[in-house]
């Protein structure tokens, strides 16, 4: 239940992720009579069904069952569902055929939803019984954008279930960040209803998570520690909170990247992330996340890849505002002898975060999929204006100017 202590409940629900288990929960509920709030971090609902590729929904894998409300709206539109058939598949083909990578389906205008129900066992089966059961598959495939405004259409007709698209927030803060796709312009909302009683945080739901994704979110959970730490905001409070996240990252990180299925690394970095939402939360971010959010729609950069490329040169920038405090995190990160001057700590630890950018493979914005420098040197001043607008360099221990900002940025490319 998402409330605040000083209003009643405004949801008796909050689900977040709108895959097909966040909109079939979402949907029950609403049609039960809650009121719902269904948040989703991209633009469109339907998870991978939409933007993963994934829009054939195949029972033979052991799945669920393509809902049958769904099928039948999708009917209505043109071209917008199908029934196939496989008709070569690699891991049964036809006796003398070659494999076919990836399975080949055809559209059977004969079959109907009942047969996608089919569920059939491959198991101590002949290679020819194999190919038999595999000509007899059905499954359902869909339009990907037709799928996601069928299902928003019918949480709209509950009347009770609000969708936020385009917003994302950590589980244990009270912000929320959405998109203006007219303004192109990121937005934060710091409101005690985002801010959970529980959160239930699961470190084993990060083993499946890629190399880079580890690296990227990574970097930006030590980027939070940081910020809270240097922040003009910092208070005994939020201190030994983001020292720890500090520390955590400093000792866990590398190894998670290294090692996806080493516990006590997953562990150690879902805890730093956690405590670096709380000190963030009760201090604030910084220069690098005013930086981030309009360098990450510009070129859809994901937001923690983005605080990883500009995390580097930003502090460099930022040392002289709180050169004792940048020691401190350089010592916390076993990046200089504890007895180093101020000075030499707090220089160790941009040369530290250059050198673990480069082992984790983070890339630099010309890097970047799709980033171009004419676009790049375009956008500059209205992403610079943009930064200062979000309040967060206000927080920054050197508050910099839109020039100064847009040279940052010239020095990340």
């Amino acid at each position: 239940m998402i409330q605040s202590k000083m209003s009643e409940p405004e949801y008796d629900l909050c689900v977040v992720g709108a895959g097909s288990g966040g909109i079939g929960a979402a949907l029950a509920a609403a049609r039960m009579g809650l009121s719902v709030l269904l948040i989703e971090k991209s633009a469109s609902l339907g998870g991978n069904a939409v933007r993963g590729g994934v829009h054939n929904w195949e029972p033979g894998v052991g799945g669920t069952a393509f809902p049958f409300e769904i099928f039948q709206r999708l009917q209505k539109i043109p071209g917008a569902v199908a029934i196939v058939r496989m008709a070569r598949h690699c891991a049964a083909p036809q006796p003398g055929q070659p494999v076919y990578p990836g399975g080949e389906a055809l559209p059977d205008p004969a079959a109907t939803y009942a047969d996608s129900l089919q569920r059939h066992s491959l198991k101590e089966l002949s290679p020819e019984e194999k190919f038999g059961r595999s000509s007899a598959f059905r499954s359902i495939v869909f339009e990907p954008e037709a799928y996601s405004r069928v299902v928003g259409e019918m949480l709209a007709e509950t009347g009770k279930c609000t969708v936020l698209t385009n917003t994302a927030f950590s589980e244990v803060t009270k912000v929320a960040v959405i998109t203006d796709t007219e303004r192109d312009v990121k937005m934060m909302i710091l409101d005690q209803h985002l801010l959970p009683v529980v959160a239930l945080v699961d470190y084993e739901l990060t083993l499946s998570m890629p190399a880079p994704l580890t690296a990227h979110v990574g970097v930006d959970t030590l980027t939070h520690g940081i910020e809270a730490y240097v922040s003009r905001k910092a208070s005994e409070m939020t201190d030994p909170i983001a020292l720890s996240c500090i520390r955590l990252a400093a000792t866990h990180l590398v190894k998670a990247w290294e090692e996806p299925e080493n516990l006590a690394a997953r562990e150690g970095m879902m805890l730093s992330a956690t405590q670096g939402g709380m000190a963030f939360a009760n201090s604030s971010v910084c220069l690098v996340h005013g930086m981030s959010r309009p360098l990450g729609l510009l070129f859809h950069i994901p937001h923690g890849l983005s605080n990883a490329m500009l995390l580097p040169a930003v502090t460099r920038f930022s040392l002289a505002g709180a050169e004792a405090r940048y020691a401190t995190v350089a010592r916390t990160m076993g990046l200089c002898a504890a007895n180093a001057s101020d000075a030499s700590a707090a220089a160790s630890l941009v040369e530290g975060l250059e050198k673990l950018n480069a082992r984790l493979e983070v890339p630099r914005i010309r890097d970047f999929k799709g980033a171009t420098l004419e676009v790049f040197e375009a956008a500059l001043e209205k992403m610079a204006s943009d930064a200062l607008a979000s309040g967060s360099p206000a927080n920054n221990p050197v508050v910099p100017t839109a020039s100064e900002i847009v040279q940052l940025y010239r020095e990340a490319w």
